[in-house]
């Protein structure tokens, strides 16, 4: 019904099965998307803006909603709802990242709290021991010097804000030094 050159995750049915409720990701390997849905013809159409993370889709019994969880910065994910006409509202914002698994017909919903993190360790030169390099809470390392001395890395969870941040820091474990928003 619909083809991308990004991803499209958590595909659910409508109750009355004439749409597929899903969030359209355009990059592939990232959570960032939109919530979309499709008819049986194949028409799609975004329901919502980007969000940097968006996980977890489902329908409220009505059909008259699509509920997802999804943030516009960071990575704490809160459990929103969007009509097919687009109108969005947040329906519970938690502490952490929440992921929607379900709805059931008497409107119970299934989401669970995630603990995600991404971090780095390294063994600097002339240490015998690895050390956590890691800065926040999403450290991803892009790069390393020649000497093994500095390493370049990306915040982009919660510490990122909405931007991101570039980030490098010496492997002997002092303070890192922020370069600027974004990701390298």
């Amino acid at each position: 019904l619909y083809e991308t050159a990004g991803w499209v995750s958590h595909p659910r049915v409508s109750p009355d099965g004439k749409l597929v409720a899903f969030v359209d990701h355009a990059y592939e390997r990232d959570d960032d998307g939109t919530i979309a849905v499709v008819d049986q013809a194949g028409n799609k159409k975004t329901l919502t803006g980007e969000f940097v993370s968006a996980q977890g889709v489902a329908w409220w019994p009505s059909g008259n909603e699509i509920w997802f969880t999804a943030t516009t910065s960071g990575s704490s994910r809160a459990l929103h709802a969007v009509t097919l006409a687009g109108k969005e509202r947040l329906v519970y914002l938690g502490t952490g990242t929440l992921t929607l698994h379900d709805i059931s017909k008497d409107g119970r919903v299934l989401f669970s709290r995630d603990d995600l993190r991404a971090g780095m360790v390294g063994l600097a030169p002339g240490e015998s021991k690895e050390r956590d390099l890691s800065w926040h809470d999403w450290s991803v390392p892009r790069d390393l010097s020649d000497d093994g001395k500095l390493v370049s890395f990306d915040e982009t969870g919660e510490a990122g804000g909405a931007t991101g941040g570039m980030y490098v820091r010496a492997t002997d474990g002092s303070p890192a030094v922020r370069l600027g928003d974004g990701r390298s």
